[in-house]
């Protein structure tokens, strides 16, 4: 049942408003005056430069100009005399834009009496007062000036005016209805990723060897993260993009392919700090931790060569790097040390620094025979430092 309402048309009245309230008629007042000055300056405008650079008359502020002046001596306020006066300077104008010419090149009573109306209803355009009856005026006048010769200048006058005409009988100030700008179509999530997936599949539309179809989406799923298996179906669903006959074959030859990734055991990389043995250098400390093939005493004594080693520069690791190279395949513990002490003598360091410093790199000397070789070093240096040392009793010798 239709819900009763107090209007007719279901809609409230338009408040009127109170012009005898101070507020508010300040308040319209003042909107009137500034609306009138902004018309006043830009018809100025007008006249001072826009008419000699050949810009349209600005027949709207002319309409708001006048309309504003009319309010506001309805509402009994003062209007300014130079309001009135750009206006009277503007119909002047507009009146001579209708190019109405005052005797006919061909002098005639028809002529005279034609020429009478139109400035007449040049008059009420330039003064904003047209009625529709002018306009059947000028539409009859046509009539009779087509059918006399030498009228050219009389037709032209009538259409200029019957344009002026229509534009004041429509109005200067209406707006033009705004096209309907309709919102852009959200698209479906789903819709977007087939999309997307078709255009990456472009390269498999036609082609019809399973096992290159099979190179493709094993290497695009491994780029989208995805098992190829679900990707060839995924594919599938779109449509056109594999023939559906060799389909069946490819999934077989793909889900083969996953079975065999799955049995195969993934490489481990090593960092440069780990050891063939198991042990590994702790940072920048020069600490090898694990390792336990080495032995004990061998882990003391790289850990304390380590500490005591001064910084390689670029240069001298890599010809180090280099001349160790040659120790990752030797197996004779006693060949490990002679190459030792030669790549020593090159660098000038001493033979355990030296063995220290490539037992605890990886592919270095081998887990099997690195702890003999520090272990033979560090005896061989104590036996050379206590040679060098005096005879610790103090007593003299005797000759």
């Amino acid at each position: 049942m239709k819900k009763p309402s107090d209007h007719t048309n279901d809609r409230l009245p338009k408040p009127r408003t109170n012009f005898s309230d101070p507020d508010v008629r300040k308040r319209v007042v003042e909107g009137l005056n500034d609306s009138a000055a902004n018309d006043f300056i830009a018809l100025i405008n007008w006249l001072r430069m826009g008419k000699n650079v050949g810009e349209a008359i600005p027949l709207a502020k002319c309409h708001s100009l006048r309309n504003t002046i009319s309010r506001l001596e309805a509402l009994k306020c003062g209007v300014k005399t130079d309001w009135k006066d750009v206006l009277k300077l503007m119909e002047r104008t507009i009146q001579n834009s209708h190019q109405v010419k005052e005797i006919a090149s061909d002098p005639s009573q028809i002529a005279t009496g034609i020429i009478k109306n139109l400035h007449e209803i040049s008059l009420s355009i330039a003064s904003g007062s047209v009625t529709p009856e002018m306009l059947a005026r000028l539409h009859k006048m046509h009539q009779i000036t087509s059918s006399l010769k030498g009228s050219e200048d009389l037709t032209n006058s009538i259409n200029m005016l019957i344009e002026s005409t229509q534009d004041a009988l429509r109005g200067y100030t209406s707006q033009k209805a705004k096209p309907k700008v309709r919102k852009p179509i959200k698209q479906n999530y789903a819709q977007r990723e087939d999309m997307i997936l078709r255009s990456e599949c472009e390269p498999l539309i036609g082609l019809n060897d399973i096992f290159m179809i099979a190179n493709r989406l094993i290497s695009m799923s491994t780029r989208l993260g995805c098992s190829p298996v679900t990707l060839a179906k995924r594919v599938d669903a779109l449509k056109g993009v594999i023939n559906p006959e060799i389909m069946p074959e490819l999934l077989d030859l793909l889900q083969q392919d996953v079975e065999l990734m799955a049995q195969t055991v993934p490489l481990q990389v090593k960092d440069d700090n780990s050891r063939s043995d198991g042990g590994k250098l702790v940072g920048l400390t020069g600490i090898v931790e694990g390792g336990s093939s080495i032995g004990v005493e061998a882990q003391r004594i790289i850990t304390a060569e380590l500490k005591r080693l001064p910084p390689l520069t670029n240069a001298q690791r890599i010809s180090f790097d280099t001349a160790r190279a040659s120790l990752a395949l030797e197996c004779d513990t006693f060949k490990v040390i002679e190459e030792i002490r030669r790549i020593a003598a090159c660098f000038k360091w001493r033979p355990l620094a030296v063995a220290a410093y490539v037992a605890h790199k990886s592919l270095g000397i081998r887990s099997d025979i690195a702890g003999d070789v520090i272990t033979l070093l560090a005896q061989d240096e104590a036996l050379l430092e206590s040679a060098k040392c005096p005879d610790s009793s103090g007593q003299p010798q005797s000759s």
